[in-house]
């Protein structure tokens, strides 16, 4: 049938390197909270990165752009998942799950949506 769209073999969503998988999330928790609620940060128990992110609340203009920089990519990423899953005919659980992942990971997951070339034998 010309209308139909052919399915293409693509790899489950899975998660990144286990260091991105604590990484990103951590920063992305610390960053909009330092941002929205900066009083309760505990800074002296940061060590060096405290100051640094003592620093980055004191210049809000840069901490602003940091986080509208964030979610802006994020976001586009996020829609570009879509876009490919769409492309690709993927079922909603796996569009979704992808969604998912590529949003709060970005990039480090998108790399792995990708078709799976077959093996011709």
């Amino acid at each position: 049938m010309a209308g139909q769209k052919e399915s293409v073999t693509v790899a489950k969503p899975r998660l990144p390197h286990w260091f991105v998988v604590f990484f990103v999330p951590i920063s992305l928790t610390l960053l909009f909270i330092s941002y929205f609620n900066p009083a309760i940060l505990p800074y002296q128990h940061l060590g060096l990165f405290g100051d640094f992110l003592r620093y980055i609340v004191k210049q809000q203009t840069f901490l602003f752009c940091l986080v509208a920089f964030t979610c802006f990519t994020h976001i586009t990423e996020s829609l570009y998942c879509l876009i490919l899953t769409r492309r690709y005919n993927l079922n909603l659980l796996d569009t979704i799950s992808w969604f998912i992942l590529v949003f709060v990971y970005g990039f480090f997951c998108l790399k792995y949506l990708k078709p799976i070339k077959e093996k011709s034998t």
